[in-house]
């Protein structure tokens, strides 16, 4: 009994001791914590506004008049593009189309060619660029015909091979080379500009661009499932007259669009499976149920071949039209770059320059060798003597900061 009072009255003491410690030790964190939360009060946030202005905020001054067709499209930018051969509503719509920032890549591209062809615009600075190197171009290449033995003796298809060698030599004269297709630019101007122009106004542009992608085979019959890009694009031409839909195509050229397999199968002959397709569509071709055949098997709703021009356009040539669309790409490629580039670079322009030091030109090869771009990526320039950004019309470079924060 005694040893059991004894342990007993130990534990308490060790209890007493225990408990003193805790409350020690929690007074010493209460106090830590106050101090840790005097040290963690925030400093005084100091807000600083820049001259910096984002894209949204950013724009030129409306577009300038120069002349009844003529219109400076981004007034005081670095590199300013004119428009011509067009009055001012057109002239704003181009505007406001490279001033939307949802509409870009190839969707603006297209936009803008459509307005091209269908105005026949044409920007100045394009056509100055053309006037600068053009002559040169074609110069060099009539040099090199004259001096090869080997085009001299060639054949129809080799001097064609041949010819692109001279047309990459060509250009690599051109001092101010941008990064598109310049043998089409140079090459291939369009000498009518108005050749499509009474079948975009008779069809619309976006309809006619679709026609011309497919004329290459005009006979051919095209399966479009309903979720097919396409098939909205092939309903509207059969609403304009330029193309048919299955149930009026004759019942053998539609049943040529199936595989051997496919054909077997709607023919089920009794006694073999036939090797060839014509062979197969001829047979079911005789039977007396081939429209029930063909329609259990083929949705004729899905089918689409496109029809000739009507008879007033008969004179048209579809391949030059295709070739002028072509050469409207290459400048409106041209004047869309030359756009942007200069509105990021004025956009730069803007922001607090405090601690940039100077510039280095970023050259952006991408297959062009361009010996404008090469030459001044070579040198750095002071923020206070930056060249003219673009370098050049199609000039893709940009410009790269140096820091100074000493």
């Amino acid at each position: 009994m005694v040893y059991f009072l004894i342990i007993v009255l130990i534990l308490f003491f060790i209890f007493i001791i225990v408990k003193s410690t805790k409350s020690n030790v929690s007074r010493i964190n209460k106090t830590q914590n106050d101090v840790d939360q005097i040290s963690e009060i925030p400093d005084v946030k100091v807000n600083v506004s820049t001259s910096f202005s984002s894209d949204d905020e950013f724009q030129y001054p409306p577009i300038k008049k120069l002349s009844e067709k003529e219109w400076i499209v981004n007034p005081n930018s670095s590199f300013e593009l004119t428009i011509e051969n067009c009055n001012q509503n057109i002239a704003q719509e181009i505007r406001e189309l490279m001033d939307d920032n949802e509409i870009y890549g190839y969707r603006k591209v297209d936009k803008l060619v459509g307005l091209f062809a269908k105005y026949n615009i044409r920007v100045k600075e394009v056509e100055s660029y053309k006037a600068k190197y053009k002559p040169d171009y074609d110069s060099k290449i009539e040099e090199l015909k004259a001096n090869s033995e080997e085009w001299a003796n060639a054949y129809e298809a080799d001097r064609a091979d041949i010819l692109e060698e001279f047309r990459e030599q060509a250009l690599q004269t051109i001092y101010e080379r941008p990064n598109i297709d310049l043998v089409t630019l140079f090459e291939n101007e369009p000498k009518d500009i108005t050749i499509d122009d009474e079948l975009i106004k008779e069809y619309g542009f976006e309809n006619l661009k679709t026609y011309l992608k497919y004329s290459d085979k005009p006979d051919k019959l095209r399966v479009f499932p309903k979720d097919h890009y396409s098939r909205p694009k092939f309903e509207e031409l059969e609403k304009l007259g330029l193309a048919e839909r299955g149930y009026k195509l004759p019942k053998d050229e539609i049943l040529l669009t199936l595989t051997l397999k496919e054909l077997n199968s709607i023919a089920n002959h009794p006694e073999k499976d036939f090797k060839r397709k014509q062979q197969a569509v001829d047979y079911i071709m005789s039977k007396p149920n081939v429209d029930e055949l063909i329609g259990k098997n083929i949705s004729l709703r899905e089918i689409f071949r496109l029809k000739p021009l009507p008879d007033k356009f008969s004179e048209i040539n579809l391949t030059e039209i295709s070739n002028a669309w072509n050469y409207t790409y290459v400048v409106v490629e041209l004047f869309d770059s030359t756009f942007r580039n200069a509105f990021n670079f004025d956009l730069d322009e803007m922001r607090d320059s405090e601690y940039i030091k100077g510039y280095k030109i970023n050259y952006h090869r991408d297959g062009s060798d361009c010996q404008c771009c090469k030459n001044h990526s070579e040198k750095t320039y002071s923020k206070n003597n930056v060249p003219r950004f673009p370098l050049h019309i199609g000039c893709n470079c940009y410009l790269e900061k140096i820091y100074d924060f000493d």
